[in-house]
């Protein structure tokens, strides 16, 4: 029964109507299921209790843009004033689209205090930076092992302020935590721009005078504040939460790097071993945690990332073999293996048709050798294709792809334009020969021809031929590369879609 919505029944009877629909009233978040509110899983002992106020935002769509640099840049001797640091060129965007907001105060003299309620549709980090590789760097996993449903919300937080004691004004908090499963695809650029954004290193005060005395050595030391004649432990001024609750996550990661630093291995920094190759497809499942009794924010963080961190130590290790690329491919070809076994004696248990069960064992192993093969000509064609496009840049003397438009590198790049089916990758593969046979006849006649009907000589056509050689013969051998790749890719993605939504996504962004 809803509290403050009862009564007893005195002298009057007690009649009974039926299909009767009671009038709905106003109830606290996680009781009603009208279309845009909220909900939460997280049922709390707040919920019991009568709401003094409330502050309601619904459906934001919230954009927050970080720029590479400083805000300002310490001056020098022969400056007077701070300039910009910030570089346009090189920026990440992070988005939270459908963001709720709920905002509940309880009456004085109560345990509850107040609670707040976020949470967000979708949310996703974008790439937004001239060069970069990709262009999203964190979404949602889609996954036929984690399927979404449709109403669920990418992520909910609940933090709730409690008083144990109504009659003093101190506070505790509650926290829990939501999260769908995510998809991470980490440069390693994209990486030492959050640690450079949010480090702490970021910008040093060189301009604060070192302790005056032992006394004040020792008070820093301990970490402590003086109020007046009073010292207070700052560890007393930081929010104390009596629970934190983080629901379990499945994350996916992808990281390329891009350098490797022996030197920072030799200090003993064994995390840059994860620089010598690349990764992908780790699917890492993040625990449940919880914390009790927990001094401020930044505790909170290193208690839950220190328990996930030791889980993925003991545990799931393993995960990290299957993300290189040979492992991946020979974990998906023995997947499709032991589906020539799995899926007969399934069949025959079912509906005692074995010979279905061999022809569907015997396509699920041959469509996982024919995508895995496919997926490594794709990989060699496009590193190919690269190597031979910056040959021929040399070669002709044209800028590099990092400072042509946005557009015409959009356009160069496969990935970002990828075919929908094999079809539409034979077109591609068609136009890419047309293109290149065009580039080799205009470096070798048309330009040398032009040059003869402007008034120049025989001898300086002739030798603007021989110069443009060398370019004009990588030219038809590059385009033949991209026209492997594009066909190839569009068989790929005609076999394997899921594949390709996700590809679609990492270069060009959710829809």
């Amino acid at each position: 029964m809803e509290s403050g919505k009862g009564g007893w029944y005195e002298d009057s009877s007690l009649m009974i109507v039926e299909n009767h629909l009671s009038k709905i009233f106003s109830q606290p978040e996680g009781k009603q299921h009208k279309e845009g509110e909220f909900t939460s899983s997280n049922s709390s002992p707040a919920e019991y209790y009568i709401v003094k106020g409330r502050v309601l935002l619904k459906n934001i769509d919230v954009r927050w843009r970080m720029y590479s640099g400083l805000d300002w840049i310490k001056p020098s001797k022969n400056s007077y004033n701070s300039l910009n640091g910030r570089d346009g060129s090189v920026c990440l965007e992070f988005t939270l689209s459908g963001l709720n907001l709920q905002y509940d105060m309880y009456p004085d003299g109560e345990i509850c205090v107040s609670k707040l309620s976020v949470s967000a549709q979708d949310f996703h980090l974008y790439d937004m930076s001239r060069d970069a590789p990709w262009k999203m760097v964190l979404g949602y996993y889609h996954s036929k092992d984690h399927p979404r449903e449709s109403c669920a919300k990418a992520f909910n937080l609940d933090l709730e302020a409690v008083r144990p004691d109504p009659s003093t004004p101190l506070e505790d908090y509650r926290l829990h935590l939501e999260f769908l499963p995510m998809r991470l695809h980490l440069d390693q650029d994209q990486l030492n721009f959050l640690i450079s954004f949010f480090g702490k290193d970021s910008f040093v005060d060189e301009t604060r005078s070192p302790p005056n005395n032992s006394s004040e050595s020792e008070m820093s030391g301990r970490n402590s504040r003086s109020f007046g004649s009073q010292t207070i432990v700052e560890e007393a001024l930081l929010p104390f939460f009596q629970k934190c609750d983080v629901s379990p996550l499945v994350v996916c990661i992808d990281y390329i790097p891009r350098h490797f630093d022996p030197a920072a291995l030799s200090r003993g920094n064994y995390t840059e071993l994860l620089n010598l190759i690349a990764w992908k497809g780790i699917d890492l499942h993040l625990k449940h945690v919880c914390a009790v009794g927990v001094y401020g924010w930044s505790s909170i963080c290193e208690t839950v990332f220190g328990e996930w961190l030791e889980d993925i130590s003991r545990n799931q290790v393993h995960k990290f073999l299957k993300g290189l690329a040979p492992i991946r491919s020979l974990f998906a070809v023995g997947s499709g293996t032991s589906k020539l076994v799995s899926l007969p004696v399934k069949s025959y248990r079912k509906d005692h048709k074995l010979l279905k069960g061999i022809q569907r064992g015997a396509m699920a192993f041959i469509r996982s050798i024919t995508i895995e093969a496919v997926g490594l000509g794709v990989h060699l064609a496009a590193g190919a294709h690269d190597i031979l496009l910056q040959t021929e840049y040399v070669l002709s003397s044209i800028p590099t792809s990092g400072s042509l438009s946005e557009t015409s590198r959009r356009k160069s790049n496969v990935r970002c334009n990828q075919p929908e089916d094999a079809q539409q990758g034979i077109q591609q593969a068609y136009e890419s020969l047309t293109d290149g046979l065009g580039r080799t006849a205009s470096a070798l006649l048309g330009t040398p021809l032009k040059a003869y009907q402007r008034g120049a000589g025989a001898g300086s056509a002739l030798g603007t031929a021989l110069r443009a050689a060398p370019a004009a013969a990588v030219a038809p051998v590059s385009a033949s590369a991209r026209a492997v790749h594009c066909a190839l890719l569009g068989l790929r993605n005609s076999l394997d879609p899921e594949h390709k939504k996700e590809s679609m996504e990492k270069y060009l962004g959710s829809s």
